[in-house]
């Protein structure tokens, strides 16, 4: 409410809100990347694309795995009719397992509750949740290998 504008709002969650770009290491249990946050509004493969954003910091050569939102970008691997079944499983592995760690994230009541405070401090409040998280990957609830 301090900062009223219609790009907070998220039609897939039907509220407003704050999304972060996350990245989770392919084979570890391992959170590489936090951005953000954004307005709820804004599309995942703009966040991807936006001057400090992942797609920034990703070496030459490689890419990352995205769901169908990324689609069309040369630095992501999305679904793709020509895959293998071997490539498909992979990437269906791979989307599961960051859906697992965005799960856990999620169990948090302080980013699903109403948050009373200004965006810089859920920014705060999202990574300390992160850390959090990343504590108990490397404890007893690692993720899914793939």
């Amino acid at each position: 409410r301090s900062e009223p504008d219609k790009d907070w709002y998220s039609h897939k969650h039907q509220k407003p809100c704050v999304s972060y770009e996350i990245g989770v290491h392919l084979f570890e249990s391992r959170i590489v990347w936090i951005n953000g946050p954004f307005k709820g509004g804004e599309p995942d493969i703009n966040i991807f694309k936006a001057e400090d954003g992942l797609k920034s910091k990703i070496p030459i050569g490689y890419k990352v795995i995205g769901d169908k939102g990324y689609r069309g970008d040369e630095k992501v691997s999305t679904n793709n009719r020509s895959d293998s079944v071997e490539v498909k499983n992979f990437k269906k592995l791979a989307r599961a397992r960051h859906e697992a760690l965005n799960g856990r994230i999620k169990e948090f009541a302080i980013l699903s509750d109403r948050f009373r405070h200004k965006v810089d401090k859920h920014k705060i409040a999202f990574e300390a949740v992160c850390v959090l998280v990343q504590y108990s990957l490397e404890g007893n609830r690692p993720l899914n290998q793939i």
